[in-house]
């Protein structure tokens, strides 16, 4: 397949707005974004397969599991694709081109892209739009959001991989098997479900089911 231009995908960022909506889900304006230098420094995938390759390689999930990480570690990525992501209970969710002002949750569709969370939490990625209260815009837009949402919920998690460092893993399963680590990395091969990010608290909490965990030097297959 040949290789995708990054002009293109600068073509495409070019239609990104910055958006404000206000408490009623109102859009109060919506300025043009200088896209200049969007791509630099991202590393684009060479082709639609190398996107969507992830989700053709990893099993279907079939054991169901409750899983606690609580992160150790002063920054921790947890990398999500084509899933919802919604922010909850926050003052602020914004960046240099983007502000967004909201009494309800914000959803953010089709999301792929990294939950970052250290002394602040960060949204970054892709989405295919955004919808609040009444309010649904449909847009694809880059995403470089710093939050102070009390939670982030990421739903239509299907076969996604999760790599996470230096947490205390409890894994509780519906077969019966616990699994208490500490200061370990969690390793799972294929996950589809929900994911309950905490920033506040530190947690990460994955409901749902699992093909392999690795939880430190204990495995999990069922």
């Amino acid at each position: 397949m040949t290789a995708m231009d990054p002009r293109i995908l600068a073509a495409v960022f070019a239609s990104i707005a910055a958006l404000t909506v206000s408490g009623t889900g109102a859009i109060d304006s919506i300025d043009e974004l200088n896209t200049g230098g969007l791509t630099d420094g991202i590393e684009l995938p060479s082709s639609i397969d190398e996107v969507l390759g992830h989700i053709t390689e990893n099993p279907e999930p079939e054991h169901e599991v409750s899983i606690t990480a609580e992160i150790k570690s002063v920054e921790t990525q947890l990398e999500i694709m084509e899933s919802t992501v919604t922010a909850s209970n926050f003052d602020s969710l914004e960046s240099e081109a983007r502000k967004i002002e909201s009494s309800e949750e914000v959803e953010f569709s089709n999301f792929t892209g990294l939950i970052e969370i250290s002394n602040n939490t960060f949204i970054q990625g892709w989405s295919e739009g955004l919808s609040s209260g009444p309010m649904n815009l449909t847009e694809d837009m880059h995403l470089d959001l710093e939050t102070d949402a009390e939670e982030l919920t990421v739903t239509e998690a299907e076969r996604m991989p999760v790599s996470m460092d230096n947490v205390d893993i409890d894994l509780t399963s519906e077969s019966g098997t616990d699994i208490t680590t500490d200061n370990a990395p969690l390793e799972i091969n294929s996950f589809t479900g929900e994911i309950t990010v905490r920033p506040e608290e530190g947690k990460v909490v994955f409901e749902g089911l699992v093909d392999t965990v690795e939880a430190g030097s204990t495995s999990f297959s069922g």
